[in-house]
């Protein structure tokens, strides 16, 4: 075992005060794993901080002397001063059986700390965990998460657990969160995943390569290594179908485009019109559209110029509208448009209750690439899929137990999805779904750049939190100093300022001590596929270069 780095002087409030090592000092001990050893237990320490004194510059006697000199022989320097530093608590087991369990009592003073860097005999899961980095320092052993999934099956939690990660653009959240993603979709074959790309930057199916530095990251490679394929589905084709959801879409189209009439009156018209066109073959009202053959845009037109005369208040000005629209029926131009901006919505190959379905009853993994939609087009496609989630989660947990949902839908650009203080339809049914789709077994992973642009409650919602590089202005601050308490904020500003590519990482996955500690992991560098396959043999068995 490596040389102790410091000695117990005494235990305050929990916190051990302690005499660095003369062979340690000037070693970057802040942030460092440690282990003290008593009788009974082993204690897994982090040095928190470090402090030098000198008991001679401090002394008043010698201020003067000091104040003329600078410097006394034999009592400045490294002649006399003292390191000290403090080591919090992170974990204990016992000594012998290695079981975790509550600290029994204090180390005596004298007792050696001592350096470690495999943290495999304090982890709280063994089992069904994943190794998704290293740890800061020289010889930083590996960092390990908990990798269980939701349902029901031996080894679930029988909750979602929610997850966060933010940090600036290029530092790193889109291969930590796929990373992450990937060990829970090999460890559980059963699980899906819903990954809504509003941004583009899963626009490569999550592959990157860079020839400058090395680096290479694939996604798609991860997941065809464990067994498990995505699907990637573009904005173009996907299908809305809630015969809602089309009211409002024509609605908008009539008044924005065509230039109809107030909202007030088209959307009454509208009310009033379309369930006498939208219909079944056995004549009953429709209550979902399956197809664009469903749309009869003739007879749409025709139906609304019937009922406009019951939309404006003068009989004239009605029956101008009325002519407008029946006119627009004959139109090509206006049948055009009328497919360019309504129509659209409801052509795409893939139905949105089909793909919620894939995804939480069937275990797939489904990445909807929405980057390249207007913003009007991306906000009506997250609607309707939030709104069928939360209907199908709702119906899952009726039938008690019988049906059992395990997924995790992934949110980019979160501060643009649930911003603080936000109040429109989407943010508060995001809010109402990580509130209560966690009882049905699905998982919210929200990304963002910034802390302090997401809603407050969704912030509390998240079980566990990522940081990583660039949260070092306004109240992102607070926040750091809020989650990581004083000696995390230190060891995040300590690996911010070194750059590269870092996370903390606090919650109740994080696979050391209880859910309030804290862990600093590197990401791998050079070929990081491979590195995660070999660093994950019980996932992805041995891993074999792919270069």
């Amino acid at each position: 075992m490596s040389d102790p780095i410091a000695t117990v002087n005494a235990v305050k409030s929990g916190v051990f005060h302690c005499t660095i090592r003369s062979a340690a000092r000037g070693l970057p001990l802040e942030g460092q794993f440690c282990v003290i050893d008593t009788a009974a237990q082993r204690i897994l320490g982090r040095v928190s901080q470090v402090d030098l004194v000198n008991p001679i510059h401090e002394d008043p006697v010698f201020q003067p002397l000091i104040s003329d000199r600078g410097r006394l022989d034999y009592f400045s320097g490294e002649y006399a001063d003292i390191e000290t530093c403090q080591v919090e608590v992170v974990s204990c087991v016992h000594r012998e059986g290695g079981r975790p369990e509550a600290r029994r009592g204090n180390p005596k003073s004298g007792t050696e700390v001592l350096p470690i860097s495999d943290l495999r005999p304090f982890w709280r899961e063994t089992q069904r965990q994943a190794i998704v980095g290293t740890l800061p320092g020289v010889g930083g052993g590996p960092v390990s998460v908990i990798n269980k999934h939701y349902g029901d099956e031996e080894g679930g939690w029988g909750e979602a657990k929610h997850v966060g990660i933010f940090g600036q653009n290029g530092s790193g959240k889109t291969v930590l969160l796929l990373s992450l993603l990937a060990a829970r979709m090999a460890a559980n074959r059963g699980m899906g995943a819903l990954l809504l790309d509003t941004k583009g930057d899963l626009a490569q199916d999550g592959h990157f390569d860079n020839r400058d530095s090395g680096f290479r990251f694939s996604f798609h490679d991860l997941l065809h290594a464990g067994g498990r394929e995505f699907t990637a589905i573009r904005s173009d084709q996907i299908a809305i179908q809630r015969v809602e959801a089309f009211d409002a879409i024509l609605t908008d189209w009539l008044v924005g485009v065509q230039r109809l009439g107030k909202e007030e009156n088209v959307e009454a018209l509208v009310h009033r019109a379309r369930p006498e066109v939208l219909r079944t073959a056995a004549g009953e009202e429709r209550r979902q559209i399956d197809s664009p053959g469903d749309i009869d845009y003739p007879a749409l037109m025709r139906m609304l110029a019937d009922h406009a005369r019951r939309g404006w208040a003068t009989k004239s000005a009605a029956d101008v509208k009325a002519d407008d629209l029946r006119a627009w029926a004959d139109s090509p131009s206006d049948r055009e448009s009328f497919e360019r901006h309504v129509l659209r919505y409801f052509s795409g190959e893939f139905k949105i209750w089909g793909i919620l379905d894939r995804v939480l009853r069937n275990g797939e993994i489904i990445m909807l690439k929405l980057a390249s939609a207007t913003t009007a087009h991306q906000e009506r496609i997250v609607y309707e899929l939030l709104n069928r989630l939360t209907r199908v989660a709702e119906a899952a947990s009726q039938k008690r137990g019988s049906e059992t949902l395990n997924s995790v839908v992934i949110i980019d650009e979160a501060h643009r999805w649930v911003p603080q203080g936000g109040k429109d339809r989407i943010c508060l049914k995001i809010l109402d779904a990580i509130r209560t789709t966690r009882a049905y077994h699905v998982g919210w992973w929200l990304v963002s750049q910034s802390m302090a642009g997401v809603d407050k409650e969704a912030m509390r919602q998240m079980h566990t939190k990522w940081f990583g590089r660039g949260l070092d202005t306004g109240a992102d601050i607070e926040h750091l100093k809020n989650y990581l308490g004083q000696s995390g904020k230190l060891e995040y500003d300590t690996l911010n300022y070194q750059g590269g590519y870092f996370f903390l990482g606090t919650g109740q996955e994080i696979n050391l001590g209880t859910g309030n500690s804290y862990q600093a992991a590197i990401g791998f560098s050079g070929d990081a596929t491979d590195a995660l396959r070999r660093a994950n043999p019980h996932l992805w068995g041995v891993a074999v270069s792919d270069r």
